[in-house]
């Protein structure tokens, strides 16, 4: 929805500084946009000097009235990134006198009533900061599943909050160091667990949080986690996925700009577009799929659903032929973080830039459904056998291992040392790294999970974390918000349905397939394999090889951590050798972020 950068301290503020700093967020909102310097005495009689800036993507009541921040008598200022999904039925609840009709006069609104206890009434994303000066204190939060990012520095004269890394590393620039681990880390595993920023001295703000921030104290006084996942085992729930799922997707269409929807082709897509032909809300959306070739099974798929529900249909071709070197360094500027070179990420992102030409600013995806349901067979093999075994149920252990693919076969016995020995893997080192870690950071890896533990965990602590990371970072760099609604509030409890509700005979995700039935009834609800978007990575990093080899042997970050002569004396023999090919899509990406960012 928007992005806002904060200086608080208690020495003066370079202006200009600050100015170009804010620059670095910008296109997360173009609408409407205010810097502004204030120099303040507090009741103590602390002085401080504040600059703040804002970048509107105004969605809720485009009109100037509900531009941010929200201030009330000059004393309370709200600085909002996101959508409060149930903003008017809280409105209409708490009877509050709204000069707006925005999310945001009532966010504020419920903060001011309800203090730190509202963030459980509300239903939606969000990343937040409320400035109190008649008490003397910073409020920070984020939403329940972290959609919306939110990233600190602070020292002893200054804390700076804002939306993304690049603004603060440019206003503190001196005062932040690169956190090596997390280079490490992610050439180890292809994915960062433990250590998710660049920069050791900016921090991020934890999904389901809140802080408070003393000024007096000039600390945070307060770090509290106000959601739990496991309370939802907890609890007596209505489960009428149905009406939930539908409510939910009613919810994502509220909206005073155009809205689209992103179709893959795949389960989760194809049922928001079903539920949205039952609801009667086709006629004005615009369905855009992206495809490698019109050979693949998700072209060949959503072409047919958008046949058989009549919607308007833009498509674009995304591989390695209409990637650019120009687009991929983009894309590692705006992620701003380490990512896997693989096709969701890109292809977002260059579905996003196609869909910046045309009135479209809300984009409904699929995300999340695959984590609440169940949907990566490969990811969740073992604790699906494991449910078995414990539950006694041989015959269906043995028929559900016996009737999966050879590669699953493999990775349950590799999940099984994992466990039993847990430093397993220091008796394989990869030839081309010059250090190795012990222990996997992956959150699943933890002892003691059960089959709904895993969910959850993946969702709140693991591979979703990542992908929503890379699907706002895309969406904002064009200026456009991105909503799945999988990650309602009321969806959260079908995490505990169990496996028997969610997987039959090798058939994945029967809770959604279901629903076809009662929304509209579409080919790809029986669609039993999956597939990622592949745009082509191997053909990407062969064709563009030498420009990568040159960014690798430049980098400094890089060099100390791998043999690069070996690396390259192989990639230019052995380049379709698994191991070779994976350590250099990393060490491209790697160094290209070190490039780009650093």
């Amino acid at each position: 929805m928007c992005g806002f950068l904060i200086s608080i301290s208690k020495k003066n503020i370079n202006h200009n500084n600050f100015a170009n700093s804010f620059e670095k967020i910008k296109h997360r909102g173009t609408d409407d946009q205010i810097v502004k310097n204030l120099s303040l005495s507090l009741k103590n009689g602390q002085k401080i000097n504040i600059s703040y800036g804002f970048a509107r993507l105004s969605i809720q009541d485009p009109l100037p009235r509900s531009n941010q921040p929200f201030i009330k008598d000059n004393k309370k200022y709200l600085f909002f990134n996101g959508e409060i999904y149930n903003f008017r039925d809280l409105a209409n609840l708490e009877n509050f006198n709204l000069k707006t009709q925005s999310d945001t006069e009532v966010l504020f609104n419920m903060l001011e009533k309800y203090n730190f206890d509202a963030f459980e009434k509300l239903n939606g994303m969000w990343s937040l900061t409320l400035l109190n000066l008649e008490k003397n204190f910073l409020l920070i939060s984020r939403d329940r599943y972290g959609v919306k990012p939110l990233f600190y520095y602070k020292d002893e004269n200054t804390i700076t909050i804002s939306s993304n890394i690049a603004s603060i590393k440019n206003l503190d620039s001196s005062k932040v160091s690169v956190n090596i681990n997390s280079f490490k880390e992610y050439m180890d595993f292809g994915y960062n667990y433990e250590n998710k920023n660049l920069f050791n001295e900016i921090k991020q703000i934890k999904n389901g949080y809140y802080h408070k921030f003393d000024f007096a104290r000039w600390d945070f006084i307060e770090n509290k986690r106000y959601f739990f996942s496991k309370d939802y085992l907890k609890q007596d729930f209505i489960y009428d996925l149905y009406n939930d799922f539908r409510k939910s997707v009613e919810r994502r269409l509220i909206s005073d700009r155009p809205v689209g929807i992103l179709l893959s082709g795949g389960l989760d897509s194809s049922l928001i577009l079903s539920c949205l032909h039952t609801l009667k809300k086709t006629e004005n959306l615009t369905a855009y799929i992206g495809y490698k070739d019109k050979n693949t099974d998700d072209f060949i798929f959503a072409d047919k659903i958008t046949q058989e529900i009549p919607i308007k249909k833009k498509f674009l071709e995304i591989n390695s032929n209409t990637l650019t070197l120009e687009d991929f360094n983009e894309i590692c500027r705006h992620q701003e973080n380490l990512f896997p070179l693989i096709g969701n990420v890109i292809s977002t992102y260059m579905m996003y830039k196609f869909i910046s030409k045309d009135q479209t600013k809300v984009v409904i995806d699929g995300s999340g459904g695959d984590e609440l349901f169940a949907g990566y067979d490969y990811r969740y093999f073992y604790f699906i056998l494991q449910h078995y075994f414990q539950n006694r149920d041989i015959k269906s252990f043995l028929k559900t291992f016996l009737n999966t693919k050879f590669n699953y076969k493999i990775l349950y016995f590799k999940f099984m040392l994992r466990k039993i020995i847990p430093f397993f893997r220091q008796l394989k080192k990869n030839k081309y790294l010059k250090y190795q870690n012990n222990l996997i950071n992956d959150p699943i890896f933890k002892n003691g999970l059960n089959f709904n533990d895993v969910l959850r965990i993946d969702a709140f602590e693991g591979r979703l974390q990542h992908y929503l990371d890379h699907l706002d970072r895309n969406s904002m760099a064009f200026g456009l918000e991105n909503r799945s609604p999988f990650l309602d509030l009321q969806i959260i409890k079908y995490m505990n349905t169990n496996l028997d509700k969610k997987i039959n005979n090798s058939i994945y995700k029967l809770e959604l397939r279901n629903l076809f039935d009662r929304y509209t009834k579409l080919s790809s609800q029986h669609r039993h394999k999956k597939s990622g978007f592949s745009f082509g990575i191997d053909s990407f990093l062969k064709k563009n090889k030498e420009y990568f080899k040159s960014t690798i042997d430049t980098s400094n970050i890089i060099s100390d951590l791998i043999y690069k002569d070996k690396l390259f004396k192989d990639i230019d023999t052995k380049i379709n050798n698994y191991d070779t090919f994976t350590i250099f899509s990393r060490a491209s990406t790697a160094a290209n972020i070190e490039k780009q960012i650093i």
